[in-house]
Parts: C-alpha cells; sequence; structure tokens
C-alpha cells in the first residue's frame, strides 16, 4: 500500500512508470538511420557497493579508493576526496570493483540524480564503489 502525502504530477507518474512510451517516439525512431540495440544488450555486469550498518569504513593507506557518489563530477571521476579502503574489508565485494571503461551512476538523492551525475572510470587504481553508486560494465560499445 502507497501513501500520497502530496498530489503527484499526473505526467510524471506516467513517465515513470517502466511501460511508458509517448506516440512521438514513434515518429522519432522511424526518422533514425543508424541501427538501434537496446542497451541492455551491451550491459554485462551491473551493480551496486556494498551495504555496512551500523559504521564507516576504516582508512588504509594501502587500499583500494571508494568511489562515492561525491566522487562523480561533471568532468569524470575525480577520486581526489576518497578513502582507501583494505582489499579485503567490508566495503570491497569483488562484485563492486570497477574496471577500466565502466560507467558509474549515483544511485540516489535529489543532489546527485538530478545533476546527471554519471562517469566514466578511465583509471587503472583499483578502486570499489559505495551503496550509493552503480556500477555497470559495457561490452561491444565505448561508453
Amino acid at each position: 500500500m502507497f501513501v500520497t502525502r502530496r498530489p503527484q504530477d499526473h505526467d510524471l507518474v506516467e513517465r515513470l512508470d517502466p511501460g511508458y512510451w509517448h506516440p512521438a517516439y514513434v515518429a522519432l525512431l522511424a526518422e533514425c538511420t543508424a541501427t538501434l540495440v537496446p542497451l541492455g544488450q551491451f550491459i554485462t555486469h551491473i551493480t551496486y557497493g556494498a551495504i555496512v550498518t551500523g559504521r564507516r569504513p576504516e582508512h588504509d593507506p594501502a587500499g583500494c579508493l571508494l568511489l562515492g557518489q561525491g566522487a562523480l563530477r561533471h568532468s569524470g571521476v575525480d577520486a581526489s576526496d576518497c578513502i582507501r579502503v583494505a582489499s579485503d574489508s567490508p566495503w570491497a565485494l569483488e562484485r563492486a570493483r570497477v574496471q577500466r571503461g565502466d560507467l558509474l551512476l549515483a544511485r540516489s538523492g535529489q543532489g546527485s540524480l538530478e545533476q546527471n551525475r554519471l562517469a566514466v572510470y578511465h583509471a587503472d587504481e583499483p578502486a570499489v564503489v559505495d551503496c550509493f553508486v552503480d556500477l555497470v560494465r559495457l561490452e561491444g560499445i565505448a561508453p
């Protein structure tokens, strides 16, 4: 059961429906000369970072970078303010390890999602994403 605390714009609610399709898109797609392929056909791995409750990550100067939403800038990934965590810490899950070319997206928060925070990881330095960043690994296209 959902509780609505304030009326929502009908158009917004409709657009948030995963089945939403505006008829104007049909005309646009008909004019497109490029071959269109669903993005999902290029995704080989999609995940988010570890959810560890009740404590903060411990800094390990020799560890891997922990990339949060703040590292996703309009100019790319800026890890200068990120802490490092031990490779065997609960925050450094194998599935959340970032590779060169991975697409990173902020996954929550008005200040992140509305600012279109996303970036491609171009470094070779070991890193993991935190629980507020989605990691999307693509194959067959360059992000």
